[in-house]
């Protein structure tokens, strides 16, 4: 998966990957207000599409400005962080 998101930012560059992003997130939450609205076997359908979109293009972000480990520790604090809370 890692290789053809290389690929693509080779290929079309980061700036374009990152609008690609922004179009991506916005059919996210989009599909989010849908399914709350319908929950519908289509519109769950399009919700996870819409989730795995982000996911790659995120993927390709955090890539592309090589900010892999700091997005990993960042999550690991913020998972720690959410486990306090839930456990109290």
């Amino acid at each position: 998966m890692k290789e053809v998101c290389q690929q693509a930012l080779d290929k079309w560059g980061l700036e374009k990957q990152e609008l690609i992003l922004i179009e991506e997130m916005a059919e996210l939450t989009q599909a989010l207000i849908k399914n709350r609205r319908n929950d519908t076997n289509a519109v769950h359908a399009n919700l996870v599409e819409e989730i795995a979109d982000v996911e790659i293009m995120l993927m390709q972000l955090k890539m592309g400005r090589k900010i892999e480990r700091d997005v990993q520790s960042w999550k690991e604090y913020k998972i720690k962080a959410l486990k306090q809370k839930v456990l109290g």
